[in-house]
C-alpha cells in the first residue's frame, strides 16, 4: 500500500512539474543564411525559467560570437506578463539544413528548430565581382506568385571599406500594377567572401501585385563616399571618393486567380487564423450588451486586404459593430495583417440563442490549394432582463447608448409584495426612476453638445488632407491603398460617426460614389479579376465633396541614409 501511494505521489509530482515547465520559443532573425555569415538565434520565455541556459550544444555546428539577455514586463488591464530573451550571435560551420539543438535552462528546455545554411557561390550575383570593395545584390523569395499575394524583395549592400555615408534609391516597378512596402528596420551583420570580410546592410520590401502578367523591378543604385588612405598619416591623409554600385534587375511572373478558387473573397496567404474573445461573465440577460471581439490574422497579407466579419444580422440579437482596428506587423519574413472587430450584441429574447459559425475560405500560398478557417457556432443562455441592467455600457458614444436604451426591457410592476419588504420596493423604484431620468438628461445633453476637440497630434489630420491622400492613391491606381485611405478619410470626415466599411461610407455620399466603391470592392475581393476605374472614383468624390483642394500625386521623399563609417 505504501509503495502504491509513493508511486502515485511520484506521478503527480511529474505531472505538476510538466504543467509548470516554462515554454521557450526559438527563432532566427533570418532564414536561410549564408555560410560564413553572422546571424542571431533568439530564445524567448514567457515565464521564469529554472536556470541560466547552457549554450554548449550549439558549438557543434556554430561559432558563437556573442550573447546577451534582456527582459520585458507588460501590465495590461491589471494582468502582468513578462518575457525574457536570450540573443546569441553565431556563424554556421557547414552548409545544409542544421537542427538547432535543445538548450537546457535547468530543468526547462527549448524546442528544436531548423536553419538552412547555403553556399555563397549559389546565392551571390553572378554579374558581381565577389571581391569588390562595394557589392549590391537583389533577390526575391519567389519568381512566380499569384495576384495580390506577397513577394519578399531583398536588397543587400556589401562593403569591405570604410565609407563616409551612402544613399540608396527606392525600388521602381514596371509592368503589372503593384504596391510595395518596406519591412521594418535594416539589418546589419558581417560575412566573408573568398576570405575577405564584409559588413552587410540588408533591406527588405513586401511587393503585392494587383494584376496578373509580368512585373519587373528595376535595378537599385547606391552612391557611397568611400574613404581612401594615401599614406601613413591617419586622418590627415584621407581621400574621399564617390562610388556607385547597381543591383541586378528582377523579373516576376504574376499568375491570375486559379480556377479552383472559391469563396466571396480572394485571400492568398501563408497562414490565416480567426479567433474570438468574450467577457468573463457567464450570465447574460435580455437587453444587456455583450461585447464580442473577432480577430482575423493573415501572414502574407496586409490588414487592408482582410474582409469584414459578421456583416449579416443574427437572429435574436441586435448588433452594433465598432470601427474595426486594422494593423500590420512587419518582420524579416514579410507582413502579417490583423483586423480586429468589436461587436456589441444585445439579446432581444430569453432562451438558448445561437451565434452561427463563421467560415472563411482562403488560398494557402505554400501548399497551393484552397483551405478554410472556421469559428465554431456558439450557444448562449439568455436569462430574463431587469431594470437594474446597464444597457448604456455598450459604448461611451451617444449613438450606441441610444439603441441600447431602446432595447432595454421595461420593468413590469409587481401586483403584490410582502408587507415586510414594501419599503425596499419603493426605494428600488425611486432609484430606478432616478437612474432613468439622469440617463435621459445626460443623453439629451450629449446629443446637443459636441465633444470638445483635443489638441493632440493625432487630431491634426483634417478631412481635406485625408481626401488628398485618397486622390493620390487613385492617381497611383492602387486599389488596396485607396480603400485604406478612404476609411481614414471617413474617420476624419465624420469623427463622431465614422463609417466602418466602404458600403457605409458610400451610402453617405450618393449613388455615384457607391457605384465606384462597389467596383473597388470587387477588384479587391472578387474571385475573378475585375477592373476598376480609379479616375471615375476620384471624380465622383470631387463632385460629392466640394470645395476640394487639388491633390498632388507625387511626394518628394529624401533618400534613406545607410550606415556611416564604422
Amino acid at each position: 500500500m505504501v509503495s502504491i501511494l509513493r508511486n502515485l505521489l511520484l506521478i503527480f509530482s511529474l505531472v505538476v512539474g510538466v504543467a509548470q515547465a516554462a515554454s521557450i520559443e526559438v527563432s532566427v532573425d533570418r532564414n536561410p543564411v549564408q555560410l560564413n555569415e553572422s546571424f542571431s538565434l533568439i530564445f524567448q520565455a514567457s515565464s521564469d525559467v529554472d536556470d541560466d541556459p547552457d549554450f554548449t550544444p550549439l558549438q557543434k555546428d556554430f561559432d558563437i560570437l556573442s550573447q546577451g539577455k534582456s527582459s520585458n514586463v507588460q501590465i495590461i488591464n491589471g494582468s502582468m506578463s513578462r518575457q525574457t530573451r536570450w540573443t546569441v550571435n553565431a556563424m554556421a560551420k557547414r552548409v545544409g539544413t542544421i537542427t538547432i539543438p535543445v538548450i537546457q535552462f535547468g530543468s526547462d528546455k527549448s524546442r528544436p528548430a531548423q536553419l538552412q545554411v547555403v553556399d555563397q557561390a549559389a546565392t551571390n550575383n553572378s554579374n558581381a565581382d565577389n571581391r569588390a570593395d562595394l557589392i549590391l545584390e537583389a533577390r526575391v523569395d519567389q519568381t512566380s506568385a499569384f495576384v495580390q499575394a506577397q513577394v519578399v524583395y531583398t536588397i543587400r549592400f556589401y562593403r569591405a571599406v570604410n565609407i563616409n555615408g551612402a544613399s540608396m534609391t527606392e525600388p521602381k516597378i514596371s509592368g503589372a500594377d503593384a504596391s510595395i512596402e518596406k519591412l521594418g528596420d535594416d539589418a546589419v551583420f558581417e560575412t566573408q567572401r573568398q576570405g575577405r570580410r564584409y559588413i552587410v546592410v540588408e533591406r527588405k520590401y513586401a511587393v503585392f501585385a494587383q494584376q496578373s502578367g509580368s512585373l519587373n523591378i528595376a535595378p537599385i543604385d547606391v552612391s557611397a563616399q568611400v574613404i581612401e588612405s594615401q599614406g601613413n598619416f591617419g586622418l590627415f591623409d584621407r581621400n574621399v571618393v564617390s562610388k556607385r554600385v547597381r543591383s541586378n534587375p528582377i523579373a516576376l511572373t504574376i499568375k491570375p486567380i486559379p480556377a479552383n478558387a472559391h469563396g466571396q473573397y480572394w485571400l492568398p496567404a501563408r497562414q490565416l487564423t480567426i479567433s474570438e474573445d468574450w467577457p468573463t461573465q457567464t450570465d447574460f440577460k435580455v437587453g444587456e450588451p455583450i461585447t464580442r471581439t473577432l480577430t482575423l490574422k493573415a501572414t502574407g497579407l496586409t490588414g487592408a486586404q482582410l474582409p469584414e466579419l459578421m456583416t449579416q444580422p443574427i437572429d435574436g440579437f441586435k448588433t452594433y459593430p465598432d470601427q474595426a482596428h486594422v494593423d500590420n506587423l512587419a518582420d524579416n519574413q514579410g507582413i502579417t495583417g490583423i483586423r480586429q472587430q468589436k461587436i456589441a450584441l444585445i439579446p432581444t429574447r430569453e432562451g438558448e440563442l445561437v451565434l452561427p459559425a463563421i467560415t472563411l475560405p482562403w488560398w494557402n500560398t505554400q501548399s497551393n490549394r484552397m483551405e478554410q478557417v472556421t469559428l465554431p457556432a456558439r450557444t448562449l443562455h439568455i436569462g430574463a432582463g431587469s431594470l437594474a441592467g446597464s444597457p448604456a455600457s455598450i459604448s461611451s458614444t451617444p449613438d450606441t447608448i441610444a439603441p441600447a436604451i431602446e432595447s432595454a426591457p421595461h420593468a413590469e410592476p409587481q401586483s403584490s409584495a410582502p408587507a415586510a419588504n414594501s419599503h425596499w420596493f419603493w426605494i428600488a423604484l425611486a432609484l430606478g426612476l432616478g437612474w432613468l431620468i439622469s440617463t435621459l438628461v445626460l443623453l439629451r445633453k450629449l446629443r446637443r453638445t459636441p465633444p470638445p476637440q483635443k489638441s493632440s497630434p493625432q487630431s491634426a489630420t483634417t478631412p481635406t488632407a485625408s481626401l488628398r491622400e485618397v486622390l493620390a492613391a487613385c492617381e497611383q491606381n492602387n486599389a488596396a491603398l485607396t480603400r485604406e485611405t478612404l476609411l481614414r478619410w471617413g474617420q476624419a470626415r465624420w469623427p463622431e460617426q465614422a463609417p466602418t466599411s466602404l458600403d457605409e461610407l458610400a451610402q453617405r455620399l450618393g449613388p455615384d460614389v457607391k457605384t465606384q466603391c462597389d467596383q473597388l470592392n470587387r477588384a479587391l475581393y472578387s474571385q475573378s479579376a475585375h477592373a476598376w476605374n480609379s479616375a471615375a472614383l476620384a471624380e465622383a468624390l470631387r463632385m460629392a465633396e466640394k470645395p476640394l483642394t487639388p491633390a498632388s500625386a507625387t511626394r518628394a521623399t529624401a533618400l534613406p541614409r545607410l550606415y556611416p563609417e564604422s
